[in-house]
């Protein structure tokens, strides 16, 4: 009896944990637009978040070409065409993990 018991508590915790891997797979991606001037601090704004990659590449491709840009490597920053104060631009896909803000609460 206790063997049957000690059994159905391992297969139990295996369900538990490939389910766990199988929803974390699932990840959202998010557009991350970098907005920096001279003279202000540099901010970060979430653009949206798409279910794969390739679409939010595609956003980040359309995005930019609003700056009548075609191609920009990624990380690349561009200069926001009529600013006064050399704004520039820089968008980013990142997996809904990772903020580029760095990380939340308090420091060691």
């Amino acid at each position: 009896m206790m063997r049957l018991a000690r059994r159905a508590s391992l297969l139990v915790a295996f369900y538990l944990l490939t389910s766990a891997v199988t929803a974390s797979a699932e990840r959202a991606w998010v557009l991350w637009q970098e907005s920096s001037a001279v003279g202000y601090a540099v901010s970060w704004s979430q653009q949206g978040a798409w279910s794969a990659e390739t679409e939010c590449r595609t956003q980040r491709a359309r995005a930019y070409a609003t700056f009548g840009v075609v191609e920009v490597p990624e990380g690349a920053s561009v200069r926001v065409p009529g600013s006064p104060t050399d704004a520039t631009v820089r968008l980013v896909c990142l997996p809904d993990t990772v903020d580029p803000r760095g990380p939340k609460g308090p420091r060691p």
